[in-house]
């Protein structure tokens, strides 16, 4: 019964914080009360490294989530107590391990929908049929008798006709949104109260490699060898490739880049960065299938581990070629959220690379590397999402050099917290419209200062109708300012 009850409490928090409300300090309680939750509920419980990491990270972004409140924070924030409570739940388990696990658990149908409810009940496996087919006649009778009153008493009638009205009227703004809003709800309370997990994947705990054993069947007996010299050559040859189209890069992106006519720099940075980027995925992944096995102890491997190490160094290289044309494209265009994301995604290659060098310099396993890089990830977006990258856009781009090449349009793209400096500076804005007016093909929407600041006016006040909808559980440091800032400016 205190599990029930306990649910139902935490159901009904849910809906006073959320229902037709935007993620602000309701969010950072609802997670801060579901890790306390899934802290008292293990105990006793020693923390390990990977506990007061999370927990650590998930109350700085709990403070950008109310500094800052931008899509990213709230997303990263959820995902951060997400991880926090799967990895205290399945304590003994990696984070990568936990996180996945303790995802498929929030959809496992085991324990009902309503947790405790079950032990309440006998015979759990026939419970559901047996009381749908005891309890199908009485209710048909019933329904017939009541069918027969309503018709030959008109007070029965009346009084029938008040409930089930007042019933209608109960389930009268009853949507189909609140209905998937309830059944998130559901899912995700019951699952904090969850003691029954099923783990369908399993990472070893542990770094090292261990040799694989067994008898060889005739054919392979010199398997072994043969993978050795088909890894030898395959990175043999690729280093060579790599070898090339570095020195390219080197030559012309690092030292010599310019511009020529009728060069575009778009096509230039965008599909070579999407390419390039799939082709350290893949370098990444080969590391790993062929250090997968009795590779790592092979008697001769030395001057395989050397060919490994030049290659990952390559691709370091490579990865550094990426980011310097992301910055060519910066310098030209100006800063924008795709760009920003492929910096923080090469920034997390580039700790990958090094996670790689490390477990083939001391013959560790897949396991290692899967483990390291799910903290490399968490730790790169965790931090990235305490930058208030609104604002870095905004003050970078309106003091950008190019003034007929930044993206007016995409300021009112941005979240209204940075309205106000957008008022404060539409005399810069006014700049970079007319530059635009200057080139050979104007790619921007707005043609004037007065089509801009009209466009900026009208989003302002939808930004003000809609928070003077929502109550304190939606409040947020960063709303509250540009609230007041842009009171001032509307009216």
């Amino acid at each position: 019964m205190k599990t029930i009850l306990s649910f139902a409490a935490l159901l009904w928090a849910y809906h006073l914080l959320f229902w037709q409300e935007a993620l602000g300090i309701n969010l950072v309680l609802f997670g801060t009360a579901l890790i306390a939750i899934a802290y008292f509920k293990n105990r006793p419980l020693r923390l390990r490294p990977a506990h007061i990491f999370l927990m650590g990270l998930t109350l700085a972004n709990a403070i950008s989530v109310l500094w800052i409140n931008t899509l990213f924070s709230n997303t990263l924030f959820a995902l951060l107590s997400l991880a926090t409570l799967t990895s205290l739940h399945l304590k003994h388990e990696s984070v990568f391990e936990a996180f996945l696990n303790g995802v498929f658990n929030i959809f496992n149908p085991r324990q009902g929908v309503i947790p405790g409810l079950a032990g309440m009940l006998p015979t759990p496996k026939t419970r559901g049929a047996l009381y749908l087919r005891l309890s199908a006649v009485p209710l048909i009778i019933l329904t017939f008798y009541m069918v027969l009153f309503s018709a030959g008493n008109s007070i029965f009638n009346a009084w029938t006709e008040e409930f089930f009205s007042g019933f209608r009227r109960l389930f009268s703004n009853w949507t189909f949104e609140y209905t998937l809003f309830i059944l998130l709800g559901v899912l995700i309370t019951r699952w904090v109260w969850r003691t029954h997990w099923v783990r369908l994947l399993r990472v070893k705990a542990y770094n090292e490699w261990e040799r694989k054993t067994g008898t060889p069947k005739p054919f392979v007996l010199m398997g072994l060898k043969h993978e050795y010299l088909t890894a030898f050559m395959v990175l043999a040859l690729l280093n060579l490739l790599f070898l090339a189209v570095n020195i390219i890069d080197i030559r012309w992106v690092w030292f010599r880049f310019y511009v020529p006519a009728e060069f575009s720099l778009k096509d230039f940075v965008h599909e070579g960065v999407g390419w390039l980027i799939f082709s350290l995925l893949v370098s990444m992944g080969l590391i790993l299938f062929y250090f997968r096995g009795n590779l790592n102890l092979y008697r001769d491997n030395r001057k395989l581990k050397t060919l490994a190490y030049f290659w990952i160094f390559q691709n370091a290289i490579l990865a550094v070629s990426v980011v310097i044309r992301t910055f060519y494209y910066i310098g030209f265009h100006g800063l924008a959220p795709g760009r920003i994301g492929v910096l923080i995604f090469l920034t997390m290659v580039l700790l990958g690379l090094s996670s790689l060098a490390w477990k083939i310099g001391h013959n560790y396993n897949n396991a290692y590397v899967v483990r390291v890089n799910t903290l490399f990830v968490i730790g790169v977006l965790g931090v990235s999402s305490l930058l208030p990258w609104n604002h870095i856009i905004l003050r970078h781009n309106l003091a950008h050099g190019n003034v007929n090449e930044i993206d007016v349009d995409y300021y009112l793209d941005l979240d209204p917290q940075v309205y106000p400096l957008v008022y404060e500076n539409l005399d810069i804005i006014e700049a970079q419209i007319k530059g635009h007016q200057r080139n050979a093909r104007t790619w921007i929407n707005y043609s004037s200062l007065e089509d801009f600041r009209e466009a900026l006016r009208w989003r302002s006040e939808a930004y003000l109708r809609q928070r003077s909808k929502r109550s304190l559980a939606s409040w947020t440091y960063a709303d509250q300012k540009a609230v007041m800032a842009l009171t001032a400016y509307t009216y």
